[in-house]
């Protein structure tokens, strides 16, 4: 059984480093005793990102998902299918191990339902609300997994750090998902207000509109980080690691203010991130120090 749960393991942390490497990266920085429970949820976390990309018709991907929200809510009927699926028994036993309930993760569901359909949120509050779904709930609940059933921080800190952390994640790689699937989550509104037909996004080139559509998104993510930081201020040091990756957060919004104001901004390729030393060293900070 340790032989399964290692190779199973490493398993995990080779998909996590693919689709969520910063997720990968932040796992260094978990406590040794709880580092596996912790890669069970951020494994999950990476399967619900693969589904999409995965189906080839979003029918498909609604049956996985529905497979999924039926298995955390206990409505399949047979159990043994659970147990037989090598995540899904983790998943399972984690929640149990912790009194974590299930509604988290089935709401990261209904948010992965969304980008099936490659729609755009309808304004930047259901942009929020996204990053809410998915980010703000890894953390967490990883925070109440370090907590151990003690503090769990403040109320709320999460939602902000995941909204700060996931603007910004959503940003960089903007240019690459509109390269490589034109698809893009720039909300609704935005591209309304600036005249934008957003399956036309990548060949956008005018600098001017572009940074229109792009500068509020920095500025939400700048502010609720923010408002993160002055919040954080009572988080006790031994939670510090379920919120290392919002020492990501300003760097990268020096970057992207920086390719704002770039008289050549384009979509036409990939924008540079942080290299993966740069990386480890604002998670570990952050991890440690806050």
């Amino acid at each position: 059984m340790v032989q399964e749960h290692a190779v199973l393991a490493d398993e995990q942390t080779k998909v996590l480093s693919a689709l969520a490497p910063d997720y990968a990266l932040s796992c260094h920085f978990i406590p040794a005793d709880k580092r596996s429970d912790v890669l069970v949820l951020y494994a999950f976390f990476a399967e619900m990102q693969s589904i999409p990309l995965r189906v080839t018709e979003p029918l498909l991907g609604e049956v996985r998902l529905q497979w999924w929200r039926e298995a955390l809510t206990g409505q399949r009927p047979d159990q043994t299918e659970i147990n037989a699926h090598p995540l899904a028994r983790q998943v399972m036993s984690v929640l149990h191990r912790y009194h974590l309930p299930a509604h988290g993760l089935t709401d990261l569901i209904d948010a992965v339902t969304d980008d099936l359909y490659h729609d755009p949120p309808a304004d930047l509050t259901a942009l929020e609300l996204y990053c809410g779904q998915t980010h703000s709930i890894m953390m967490r609940y990883v925070s109440l997994i370090l907590a151990d059933g003690a503090d769990s921080g403040p109320a709320g800190l999460a939602g902000l750090a995941g909204v700060a952390y996931g603007l910004t994640r959503l940003l960089l790689l903007m240019p690459a998902q509109l390269l490589n699937s034109r698809r893009s989550l720039i909300p609704s509104s935005l591209l309304n207000e600036n005249g934008v037909d957003g399956t036309q996004l990548h060949r956008l080139k005018d600098p001017v509109v572009l940074r229109a559509l792009l500068q509020p998104i920095v500025e939400c993510a700048a502010q609720r980080y923010q408002t993160y930081c002055i919040e954080c201020k009572e988080l006790p040091s031994a939670l510090r690691p379920a919120f290392a990756l919002t020492g990501l957060v300003p760097a990268r919004l020096r970057h992207l203010t920086s390719r704002l104001n770039d008289p050549a901004l384009s979509f036409n390729q990939a924008w540079p991130d942080l290299n993966p030393l740069q990386q480890s060293f604002y998670l570990w900070k952050t991890a440690v120090w806050g």
